[in-house]
């Protein structure tokens, strides 16, 4: 069974941001869907997250974008079918930062060098740090990666995919 693979949209948009990495995803034969996160704070986005998880059945790729990475990361430790964690152009916080989740389940990430949003040397930290199955880096590629660079953004998410 291939895994659901399940979006998290940043701050400033909307789960339309991922249609064109879905259609790819879909193209591959995976379920994939993008979270509407309801406006609020972070723990509301977590919470809601958690309750659209609680209704997936089977292995669970969660990816979250930019602010997302920390909203799938405070609900992926509540859910043992969350098999991977991919954060593009995200933030992976750590403890005091909120649940580390990806200490507990395998993590890919794909981040920009040019990314004025989140520093490189930033995006890098936080891949080392956690231990990363692989980390992509994009020249030249703006914040906006599942916008900008759909095709990278769901090959990685596949690749994770394989691995659960």
């Amino acid at each position: 069974m291939n895994p659901t693979v399940v979006l998290v949209h940043g701050a400033y948009t909307d789960a339309t941001c991922w249609h064109r990495v879905i259609s790819r995803l879909r193209r591959s034969g995976h379920r994939a869907i993008g979270v509407a996160n309801p406006l609020g704070d972070l723990s509301g986005y977590a919470a809601h997250l958690s309750s659209v998880l609680a209704s997936i059945d089977g292995p669970i790729v969660l990816a979250g974008h930019s602010c997302g990475g920390v909203v799938a990361t405070d609900a992926a430790t509540e859910h043992d079918n969350v098999k991977a964690l991919v954060y593009v152009a995200a933030i992976a916080p750590d403890k005091g930062e909120s649940v580390p989740a990806w200490r507990l389940i395998p993590s890919w990430f794909i981040y920009s060098q040019r990314d004025p949003v989140i520093p490189v040397e930033v995006s890098r930290f936080m891949a080392d740090r956690a231990g990363a199955q692989e980390s992509v880096e994009l020249p030249g590629a703006s914040h906006a990666l599942p916008a900008a660079q759909p095709q990278a953004v769901a090959d990685i998410i596949l690749r994770a995919a394989t691995a659960v």
